[in-house]
């Protein structure tokens, strides 16, 4: 080997051992100490030097994630140790009975249990010789599953190769699963050219995790988490928390919200915490595990044919279930884009009764090929629509009419255009549907923010004829108010006093509340940044759009043909500014916040919510709806809820209102 070679293969190992360490600070004990730019420089200069000197390159290096090999079929593997599936529980009953058996074979008070969130996804067995990954397997029926070696390699927070003081043999079952955020994107672009839809993360990773072509596998951009250790050759350990962290101290991701609770009442106090948390979590879980802490304590319990008698999943209401398809009707939004929706036999779905559930699209429903009558798989999950994922062909009656695509829009009766994957109504403020639907959107409290202007209001000057777009807004009169059935002297003058109020507003507000095609609430505010007043915006070339980080082509087209002279928008936008809207520029106050990320929840004692957000992006910056590893702090007031639970799991830091102001400067 030349110097250069030499050199070469130093520094490979170097990168390798570089690059193993970040990524577990980042998916194991989520602590990054370097930003995405900097890890990218280092795993593209290990590629560079690995494509020139390919015979340096090692089979466990990080860049041999991105998958490459194909099999022709999975292989059968034998669990050395069979692999046990857990018993439920389907209440607190159920929970309370477990509880019973153990505090009285083990002669206990309050029994110490690890709880942990129960990932909904594939339970798989990975094995370790040497430190080295060796062999990824399925469960399958607890004896025998799948080879799906070549797939695990690709899970990008899972090691190929351990850290610090690791057996010679480790095995650690666990769960392989895709993230929320991986599902619905994968979904929304099935459902963009009309594909099959996943019917839940679950079935996803599963399919993803048993390709036979790992390339496939990660691009599906799986994860992994630890549940339990089977084998760890030369280690004893005298507590189930102490085999998860040492774990964790070899590189194996275990599971978020880990904990150990004392007792029925702490086991019972976990599980509703877990539960307020579930639809804010980044990942789908369907319950909580507890099993007994101690391992002698296990041992003593032992295990029934198919289960272990010291644990036990307390599971939450089912998300998925099935119904009748009523039938399916047309939803014509401001847009003009004619929506699907399902009618269906009301069913409880997670705790909450559905009765109605999006299709996404027209493509998606001939592609599930549904018919009046149909039983329909149902899925609510998180803040998602309820949606129809399936339909069961084979108990469908063969008299049943099928589901069709209307030929003309249903409000205006204008012939229809499909536009990608949209079916759209071709009139705009010609379609009351659509205008209605535009006045609606542009009065809501974080737009105009006009209180009192509701949805049943709306529709009714709208029929009457008194609102044909948002500037009639400012056109009412205590006169025109009152025609609405229900509508007093004193309510209406409410409602004049509060248009009134509303013209004193934001140049981002004012811009979203148009209604221009692809302009929603960030791309307001960056083109209130890049040109401050309406009257610049309106006289903006395509050019200067896309000079705006965010502003692509659809956008400025879009934005351009609003705003251009005689068109519809630009019209009303000039009326609102003559009868007295006035929007001012926020000023930013400097970027001493640049790059951090907050999230609101709950009520502030004093201050609203919109107040706080302009507080924060004054100093540049974030405000999120949701809370994630890379949340900077969480401001929480009361009746905080799932936001507050989640940053707890996650660990990230809280604060009041207080805190707040000191940031801020208040």
């Amino acid at each position: 080997m030349d110097a250069a070679t030499a050199a070469a293969q130093v520094r490979i190992n170097e990168l390798m051992t570089e690059i193993d360490r970040h990524d577990y600070l980042y998916y194991v004990l989520d602590a990054p100490v370097i930003g995405d730019t900097e890890y990218d420089k280092l795993f593209r200069e290990l590629k560079d030097l690995e494509k020139k000197h390919p015979e340096l390159a090692s089979p466990h290096s990080p860049t041999q994630k991105v998958g490459g090999h194909v099999v022709s079929a999975l292989n059968p593997i034998t669990h050395a140790i069979r692999m046990l599936s857990l018993d439920n529980a389907f209440n607190d009953d159920e929970f309370s009975r477990f509880n019973a058996v153990i505090v009285d074979e083990c002669a206990v008070d309050d029994v110490e249990y690890t709880a942990e969130p129960k990932y909904d996804g594939l339970a798989s067995s990975i094995i370790y010789v040497d430190g080295i990954l060796t062999l990824g397997g399925t469960r399958g029926d607890g004896q025998t599953g799948d080879d799906i070696t070549h797939n695990v390699r690709t899970i990008k927070n899972l090691p190929l190769r351990l850290t610090g003081d690791y057996p010679k043999l480790l095995e650690v079952r666990g769960e392989i699963f895709m993230p929320r955020e991986v599902f619905n994107k994968i979904n929304e672009d099935q459902a963009a050219v009309g594909g099959k839809l996943y019917a839940n993360p679950r079935n996803a990773a599963s399919g993803a995790a048993r390709q036979l072509d790992s390339k496939v596998a990660a691009k599906r951009s799986l994860a992994f988490c630890a549940y339990s250790l089977a084998r760890a050759e030369g280690k004893q350990f005298k507590t189930q928390m102490e085999a998860m962290l040492a774990l964790q101290s070899w590189g194996i991701p275990i599971t978020k919200g880990l904990k150990i609770v004392k007792g029925l009442q702490g086991a019972k106090q976990y599980w509703s915490e877990v539960l307020a948390s579930r639809d804010s979590l980044p990942y789908e879980i369907d319950g909580v595990v507890f099993k007994v802490n101690k391992i002698s304590q296990q041992e003593e319990m032992g295990f029934n044919s198919t289960t272990p008698r010291f644990a036990i999943a307390w599971k939450f209401p089912a998300q998925e279930e099935s119904t009748s398809l009523i039938d399916v009707d047309s939803q014509v939004g401001r847009t003009g884009a004619i929506t699907p929706v399902g009618r269906l036999k009301p069913v409880k779905v997670g705790g909450v009764t559905v009765s109605n559930a999006t299709l996404h699209n027209w493509l998606i429903v001939e592609s599930l090929n549904l018919h009046v009558g149909d039983t329909v798989l149902v899925r609510r999950a998180g803040d998602v629509i309820p949606q129809i994922m399936t339909a069961d062909e084979k108990a469908r009656d063969p008299a049943a009419a099928k589901i069709v695509r209307p030929a003309c829009c249903p409000s205006c009766g204008s012939p229809v255009v499909m536009e990608e994957s949209t079916l759209r109504c071709s009139a705009d403020f010609e379609c009351p549907a659509q205008r209605q639907e535009k006045i609606i959107n542009s009065v809501s409290r974080k737009l105009m923010n006009i209180d009192g202007l509701g949805e049943s209001s709306v529709a009714a000057l709208c029929d009457l004829g008194i609102l044909k777009d948002l500037s009639d807004v400012y056109r009412l009169t205590v006169d025109d108010i009152l025609k609405v059935p229900g509508t007093g002297a004193v309510s209406s003058q409410k409602l004049i006093n509060a248009i009134e109020a509303s013209k004193a507003t934001t140049l981002p507000r004012l811009i979203w509340s148009l209604g221009i095609r692809e302009v929603g609430e960030s791309t307001s505010k960056l083109l209130a940044a890049k040109f401050s007043t309406l009257d610049a915006l309106m006289n903006a070339t395509r050019e200067e759009l896309l000079e705006i980080e965010g502003v692509g082509d659809k956008t400025a087209d879009f934005v351009i043909k609003a705003l251009q002279p005689g068109a519809a928008i630009r019209e009303m936008a000039l009326a609102m500014i003559e009868l007295g809207v006035t929007p001012e520029v926020i000023q930013a106050k400097g970027d001493a916040l640049a790059g951090r990320t907050y999230v609101i929840t709950g009520t502030l004692p004093t201050m609203n919510r919109d107040a706080a957000v302009a507080a924060l992006e004054a100093l540049g910056a974030k405000v999120s709806g949701s809370v994630s590893k890379k949340t900077t702090a969480v401001i929480a007031g009361s009746d905080a809820g799932g936001k507050l639970a989640k940053a707890g799991l996650l660990g990230v830091p809280v604060m009041d209102e207080e805190a707040l102001k000191a940031l801020v400067g208040m």
